[in-house]
């Protein structure tokens, strides 16, 4: 169970990279590069980056993608 969890979250954490690389390789402006959110790896929710709860941990993936699968911080309060 940890070692999937573990991996869904490097999987997510490349996921992430990948669309903001691809965005800035692309030369797009920043209306069409996806916002990012972060994940913690045992959290079930997404949080912004200044979030406590992520703490220098965590992945970047984009909204839509943080939508589908985790409910909001109740912290931070990320965009819904």
């Amino acid at each position: 169970m940890c070692l999937r969890r573990s991996l869904r979250f490097a999987l997510a954490a490349v996921a992430g990279l990948a669309v903001g690389l691809g965005a800035y390789r692309a030369g797009r402006d920043a209306a069409e590069v996806p916002e990012l959110v972060w994940i913690t790896p045992t959290g079930r929710a997404y949080h912004r980056e200044a979030c406590r709860y992520v703490r220098g941990v965590g992945a970047r993936v984009p909204l839509a993608d943080a939508r589908a699968r985790y409910r909001r911080c109740r912290v931070c309060r990320p965009p819904p």
